[in-house]
């Protein structure tokens, strides 16, 4: 459609000059029938470099091509809302994993301490006594541990909740 609009304008157009200069109805026709050769080129090489500079545009990141029926402003306070998301969770992973590793230690240096009070207790270096009370620290400081793990399950599991919600949101 567009290519035909773009001939009957150029044919339009020439025509009017050629009529302006006097010329004959054969020369007339000649030069109609050279001009809409070269106009039917110049449309077809238009229409290739605008395909080919609509493939090109489609590169890149595209934010807000997919923006639906929001507005700009809409759209730019929802990317961003998500982004704020997106960062929260990343510190929480981060809190998550050195907490996870401050119970690691702190289970391993329970451990240590346990074997060290039952190679005291068996050199008689440790009376029985102070072993009881190390043994009721040890049980409180286990029980501590106990809570902290649990408490980090209960984040791990709502963070893996947060992370599916914010994806089936994106889909």
């Amino acid at each position: 459609m567009k290519k035909v609009l773009y001939l009957g304008m150029i044919a339009l157009l020439t025509t009017s000059m050629i009529v302006a200069q006097g010329k004959s109805k054969n020369e007339l026709r000649k030069v109609k029938a050279e001009t809409a050769e070269q106009t039917v080129e110049e449309v077809e090489k238009r229409v290739e470099k605008a395909d080919k500079d609509l493939e090109t545009e489609k590169k890149g990141n595209a934010y807000g091509t997919q923006k639906g029926d929001l507005s700009g402003k809409e759209f730019g306070a929802a990317r961003s809302e998500a982004a704020r998301q997106k960062a929260a969770i990343e510190q929480a992973s981060e809190s998550v994993k050195s907490s996870e590793a401050k119970i690691k230690a702190s289970n391993d240096k329970v451990k240590e301490v346990k074997e060290k009070m039952e190679r005291e207790r068996k050199t008689g270096r440790l009376s029985s006594e102070a072993y009881e009370e190390k043994s009721r620290r040890i049980q409180e400081i286990e029980e501590r541990l106990k809570v902290a793990r649990e408490k980090r399950e209960k984040i791990v599991k709502e963070l893996e909740q947060v992370k599916s919600e914010i994806e089936t949101e994106e889909e």
